[in-house]
Protein backbone atom coordinates (compact mmCIF):
# COMPACT_ATOMS: atom_id res chain seq x y z
CA UNK A 1 0.00 0.00 0.00
CA UNK A 2 2.87 2.36 0.80
CA UNK A 3 4.50 1.94 -2.62
CA UNK A 4 1.13 2.46 -4.28
CA UNK A 5 0.83 5.90 -2.72
CA UNK A 6 4.47 6.75 -3.35
CA UNK A 7 3.99 8.80 -6.52
CA UNK A 8 0.81 10.50 -5.30
CA UNK A 9 2.56 11.61 -2.11
CA UNK A 10 5.60 12.73 -4.09
CA UNK A 11 3.45 14.73 -6.50
CA UNK A 12 1.57 16.48 -3.71
CA UNK A 13 4.87 17.60 -2.21
CA UNK A 14 6.13 18.62 -5.65
CA UNK A 15 3.09 20.88 -6.15
CA UNK A 16 3.66 22.54 -2.78
CA UNK A 17 7.30 23.25 -3.66
CA UNK A 18 6.28 24.52 -7.09
CA UNK A 19 3.74 26.88 -5.55
CA UNK A 20 6.37 28.26 -3.19
CA UNK A 21 8.80 28.77 -6.07
CA UNK A 22 6.14 30.62 -8.03
CA UNK A 23 5.27 32.83 -5.08
CA UNK A 24 8.92 33.62 -4.33
CA UNK A 25 9.86 33.86 -8.03
CA UNK A 26 12.99 31.95 -7.05
CA UNK A 27 15.05 30.71 -10.00
CA UNK A 28 17.10 28.43 -7.76
CA UNK A 29 13.96 26.70 -6.48
CA UNK A 30 12.68 26.20 -10.02
CA UNK A 31 16.04 24.74 -11.02
CA UNK A 32 15.97 22.30 -8.10
CA UNK A 33 12.48 21.18 -9.10
CA UNK A 34 13.65 20.57 -12.66
CA UNK A 35 16.32 18.18 -11.34
CA UNK A 36 14.00 16.11 -9.16
CA UNK A 37 13.76 12.42 -10.06
CA UNK A 38 10.22 11.13 -9.65
CA UNK A 39 9.37 7.66 -8.29
CA UNK A 40 7.57 5.07 -10.36
CA UNK A 41 3.87 5.61 -10.82
CA UNK A 42 0.98 3.16 -10.93
CA UNK A 43 -1.59 2.80 -13.68
CA UNK A 44 -4.28 4.49 -11.59
CA UNK A 45 -1.94 7.46 -11.15
CA UNK A 46 -1.61 8.06 -14.87
CA UNK A 47 -3.49 11.37 -14.88
CA UNK A 48 -1.28 12.63 -12.06
CA UNK A 49 1.82 11.65 -14.01
CA UNK A 50 0.56 13.44 -17.13
CA UNK A 51 -0.01 16.59 -15.09
CA UNK A 52 3.45 16.18 -13.56
CA UNK A 53 4.99 15.97 -17.05
CA UNK A 54 3.27 19.21 -18.04
CA UNK A 55 4.49 20.94 -14.88
CA UNK A 56 8.05 19.78 -15.54
CA UNK A 57 7.81 21.07 -19.13
CA UNK A 58 6.67 24.47 -17.84
CA UNK A 59 9.69 24.64 -15.53
CA UNK A 60 12.15 23.89 -18.34
CA UNK A 61 10.37 26.49 -20.47
CA UNK A 62 11.30 29.16 -17.91
CA UNK A 63 14.99 28.48 -18.55
CA UNK A 64 14.64 28.16 -22.32
CA UNK A 65 15.70 24.51 -22.12
CA UNK A 66 13.38 23.59 -24.95
CA UNK A 67 14.67 20.11 -25.71
CA UNK A 68 13.71 19.09 -22.18
CA UNK A 69 10.46 21.02 -22.48
CA UNK A 70 9.59 19.04 -25.62
CA UNK A 71 10.57 15.71 -24.04
CA UNK A 72 8.26 16.21 -21.08
CA UNK A 73 5.34 17.33 -23.23
CA UNK A 74 5.84 14.29 -25.46
CA UNK A 75 5.69 12.09 -22.35
CA UNK A 76 2.43 13.79 -21.41
CA UNK A 77 1.06 13.03 -24.88
CA UNK A 78 2.32 9.45 -24.72
CA UNK A 79 0.59 8.62 -21.43
CA UNK A 80 -2.58 10.68 -21.81
CA UNK A 81 -5.89 9.77 -23.37
CA UNK A 82 -6.41 11.02 -26.90
CA UNK A 83 -9.19 13.31 -25.61
CA UNK A 84 -6.55 15.18 -23.60
CA UNK A 85 -4.23 15.79 -26.55
CA UNK A 86 -5.78 19.05 -27.76
CA UNK A 87 -5.38 20.60 -24.33
CA UNK A 88 -1.77 19.39 -24.09
CA UNK A 89 -0.92 20.77 -27.53
CA UNK A 90 -2.53 24.08 -26.47
CA UNK A 91 -0.32 24.15 -23.36
CA UNK A 92 2.74 23.34 -25.48
CA UNK A 93 1.87 26.24 -27.78
CA UNK A 94 1.39 28.57 -24.81
CA UNK A 95 4.80 27.73 -23.33
CA UNK A 96 6.59 28.65 -26.55
CA UNK A 97 4.36 31.69 -27.13
CA UNK A 98 5.32 33.11 -23.73
CA UNK A 99 8.97 32.62 -24.60
CA UNK A 100 8.51 34.52 -27.87
CA UNK A 101 7.38 37.59 -25.93
CA UNK A 102 10.61 37.86 -23.95
CA UNK A 103 13.33 36.68 -26.34
CA UNK A 104 15.42 39.48 -27.85
CA UNK A 105 17.76 37.47 -30.07
CA UNK A 106 16.37 37.19 -33.62
CA UNK A 107 17.77 33.72 -34.27
CA UNK A 108 16.21 32.38 -31.07
CA UNK A 109 12.93 34.06 -31.93
CA UNK A 110 12.92 32.40 -35.35
CA UNK A 111 13.60 29.04 -33.69
CA UNK A 112 10.65 29.55 -31.36
CA UNK A 113 8.36 30.45 -34.27
CA UNK A 114 9.53 27.34 -36.13
CA UNK A 115 8.69 25.25 -33.06
CA UNK A 116 5.23 26.83 -32.86
CA UNK A 117 4.67 25.93 -36.50
CA UNK A 118 5.83 22.35 -35.96
CA UNK A 119 3.68 21.86 -32.85
CA UNK A 120 0.60 23.15 -34.70
CA UNK A 121 1.35 20.83 -37.59
CA UNK A 122 1.51 17.86 -35.22
CA UNK A 123 -1.74 18.88 -33.55
CA UNK A 124 -3.56 19.15 -36.87
CA UNK A 125 -2.80 15.49 -37.59
CA UNK A 126 -5.17 14.53 -34.77
CA UNK A 127 -8.95 14.66 -34.70
CA UNK A 128 -9.97 18.31 -34.34
CA UNK A 129 -13.28 20.08 -34.43
CA UNK A 130 -13.66 22.95 -36.89
CA UNK A 131 -12.78 25.70 -34.45
CA UNK A 132 -9.75 24.04 -32.86
CA UNK A 133 -8.49 23.47 -36.40
CA UNK A 134 -8.86 27.18 -37.12
CA UNK A 135 -6.84 27.99 -34.01
CA UNK A 136 -3.93 25.75 -34.93
CA UNK A 137 -3.97 26.84 -38.60
CA UNK A 138 -3.97 30.48 -37.45
CA UNK A 139 -0.75 29.73 -35.55
CA UNK A 140 0.71 28.00 -38.60
CA UNK A 141 -0.18 30.93 -40.86
CA UNK A 142 1.19 33.52 -38.44
CA UNK A 143 4.50 31.73 -37.92
CA UNK A 144 4.95 31.30 -41.67
CA UNK A 145 4.28 35.01 -42.16
CA UNK A 146 6.68 35.88 -39.34
CA UNK A 147 9.38 33.73 -40.96
CA UNK A 148 8.83 35.37 -44.36
CA UNK A 149 7.21 32.32 -45.97
CA UNK A 150 4.11 34.12 -47.26
CA UNK A 151 3.76 31.91 -50.31
CA UNK A 152 3.14 28.80 -48.17
CA UNK A 153 0.17 30.25 -46.31
CA UNK A 154 -2.42 29.81 -49.06
CA UNK A 155 -1.83 26.06 -49.11
CA UNK A 156 -2.61 25.52 -45.43
CA UNK A 157 -5.78 27.64 -45.36
CA UNK A 158 -7.36 26.49 -48.62
CA UNK A 159 -9.33 23.64 -47.01
CA UNK A 160 -10.81 25.62 -44.12
CA UNK A 161 -14.58 26.09 -43.96
CA UNK A 162 -15.37 29.76 -43.40
CA UNK A 163 -18.98 29.55 -42.23
CA UNK A 164 -19.88 32.33 -39.78
CA UNK A 165 -19.72 31.41 -36.09
CA UNK A 166 -23.20 31.10 -34.53
CA UNK A 167 -23.80 33.93 -32.07
CA UNK A 168 -24.63 31.48 -29.26
CA UNK A 169 -21.09 30.07 -29.49
CA UNK A 170 -19.52 33.52 -29.55
CA UNK A 171 -21.47 34.61 -26.49
CA UNK A 172 -20.79 31.43 -24.51
CA UNK A 173 -17.53 32.14 -22.64
CA UNK A 174 -17.03 28.41 -21.98
CA UNK A 175 -16.86 27.60 -25.70
CA UNK A 176 -14.22 28.18 -28.40
CA UNK A 177 -11.60 29.44 -25.93
CA UNK A 178 -8.67 28.15 -27.99
CA UNK A 179 -10.18 29.55 -31.18
CA UNK A 180 -10.57 33.07 -29.78
CA UNK A 181 -7.14 32.94 -28.14
CA UNK A 182 -5.48 32.55 -31.55
CA UNK A 183 -7.75 33.75 -34.36
CA UNK A 184 -6.34 37.29 -34.13
CA UNK A 185 -3.08 35.84 -35.47
CA UNK A 186 -4.96 35.25 -38.73
CA UNK A 187 -5.94 38.92 -38.80
CA UNK A 188 -2.28 39.85 -38.34
CA UNK A 189 -1.46 37.69 -41.37
CA UNK A 190 -4.14 39.40 -43.47
CA UNK A 191 -2.80 42.82 -42.46
CA UNK A 192 0.79 41.80 -43.13
CA UNK A 193 -0.14 40.48 -46.57
CA UNK A 194 -2.59 43.36 -47.15
CA UNK A 195 -4.86 40.58 -48.31
CA UNK A 196 -8.44 41.74 -48.73
CA UNK A 197 -9.95 38.37 -49.58
CA UNK A 198 -8.48 36.71 -46.50
CA UNK A 199 -9.54 39.62 -44.29
CA UNK A 200 -13.09 39.53 -45.65
CA UNK A 201 -13.33 35.81 -44.92
CA UNK A 202 -12.10 36.39 -41.37
CA UNK A 203 -14.54 39.24 -40.77
CA UNK A 204 -17.47 37.16 -42.01
CA UNK A 205 -16.30 34.26 -39.85
CA UNK A 206 -16.11 36.14 -36.54
CA UNK A 207 -18.52 39.08 -36.86
CA UNK A 208 -21.46 39.28 -34.47
CA UNK A 209 -23.31 41.71 -36.73
CA UNK A 210 -22.83 41.48 -40.47
CA UNK A 211 -24.71 44.73 -41.18
CA UNK A 212 -21.44 46.69 -41.05
CA UNK A 213 -19.92 44.30 -43.59
CA UNK A 214 -22.86 44.78 -45.93
CA UNK A 215 -22.68 48.57 -45.65
CA UNK A 216 -20.72 50.99 -47.81
CA UNK A 217 -18.45 51.92 -44.91
CA UNK A 218 -14.70 52.19 -45.64
CA UNK A 219 -12.88 48.89 -45.35
CA UNK A 220 -10.88 50.06 -42.33
CA UNK A 221 -14.07 50.90 -40.45
CA UNK A 222 -15.40 47.41 -41.14
CA UNK A 223 -12.20 45.79 -39.88
CA UNK A 224 -12.01 48.00 -36.82
CA UNK A 225 -15.68 47.53 -35.88
CA UNK A 226 -15.53 43.74 -36.03
CA UNK A 227 -12.25 43.57 -34.10
CA UNK A 228 -13.50 45.89 -31.35
CA UNK A 229 -16.84 44.06 -31.10
CA UNK A 230 -15.15 40.69 -30.59
CA UNK A 231 -12.58 42.15 -28.18
CA UNK A 232 -15.46 43.44 -26.03
CA UNK A 233 -17.04 39.99 -25.86
CA UNK A 234 -14.09 37.60 -25.79
CA UNK A 235 -11.24 38.31 -23.37
CA UNK A 236 -9.00 35.74 -25.08
CA UNK A 237 -9.20 37.69 -28.32
CA UNK A 238 -8.60 41.00 -26.54
CA UNK A 239 -5.53 39.58 -24.78
CA UNK A 240 -3.97 38.48 -28.07
CA UNK A 241 -4.77 41.85 -29.66
CA UNK A 242 -3.09 43.67 -26.76
CA UNK A 243 -0.09 41.35 -26.85
CA UNK A 244 0.56 42.09 -30.51
CA UNK A 245 0.22 45.80 -29.85
CA UNK A 246 2.85 45.59 -27.09
CA UNK A 247 5.17 43.69 -29.45
CA UNK A 248 4.72 46.16 -32.32
CA UNK A 249 8.24 47.62 -32.09
CA UNK A 250 10.08 44.46 -31.08
CA UNK A 251 8.65 42.52 -34.02
CA UNK A 252 8.68 45.37 -36.55
CA UNK A 253 11.46 43.78 -38.60
CA UNK A 254 9.43 40.59 -39.03
CA UNK A 255 6.01 42.20 -39.52
CA UNK A 256 6.63 45.54 -41.28
CA UNK A 257 3.09 46.09 -42.56
CA UNK A 258 1.54 45.17 -39.22
CA UNK A 259 4.02 47.49 -37.51
CA UNK A 260 2.96 50.32 -39.82
CA UNK A 261 -0.69 49.55 -39.02
CA UNK A 262 -0.10 49.71 -35.25
CA UNK A 263 1.95 52.89 -35.60
CA UNK A 264 -1.03 54.57 -37.27
CA UNK A 265 -3.33 53.18 -34.58
CA UNK A 266 -1.04 54.67 -31.92
CA UNK A 267 -1.08 58.08 -33.62
CA UNK A 268 -4.83 57.85 -34.35
CA UNK A 269 -4.04 58.49 -38.00
CA UNK A 270 -7.47 57.67 -39.41
CA UNK A 271 -6.74 59.00 -42.91
CA UNK A 272 -3.55 56.98 -43.01
CA UNK A 273 -5.41 53.84 -41.88
CA UNK A 274 -8.10 54.33 -44.50
CA UNK A 275 -5.42 54.73 -47.17
CA UNK A 276 -3.55 51.68 -45.84
CA UNK A 277 -6.63 49.46 -46.07
CA UNK A 278 -7.71 50.86 -49.43
CA UNK A 279 -4.52 49.34 -50.81
CA UNK A 280 -5.55 45.81 -49.85
CA UNK A 281 -5.94 43.45 -52.77
CA UNK A 282 -7.12 39.88 -53.23
CA UNK A 283 -4.31 38.42 -55.27
CA UNK A 284 -2.80 36.36 -52.45
CA UNK A 285 -5.17 33.37 -52.11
Amino acid sequence: MESKNNFRSFYQQFLIKLQHAQQDKNASSFHQLSQIIEPKWQREEQDLYVDYCIKKASIYALFGENLDLDDWIKKALQFSNIQQHINIYAIWIDLYWKQSLTVQDDSKLRAIMSSLYNISTMAIKGKLNKYDLFGFVAIQAFTLSFLGKQEEISQIISKLKWDPIPSKLCNDKTKLNFFYAHIYKFIVVAIEQRNKELMQKLLLLITIDDSILLSKAPFFRKVNTVIMDIADIRSEFALNFNTFYKQRKTWAGFLPNYSLFTMMIEKENIKGLQYFFSGFDSDHI
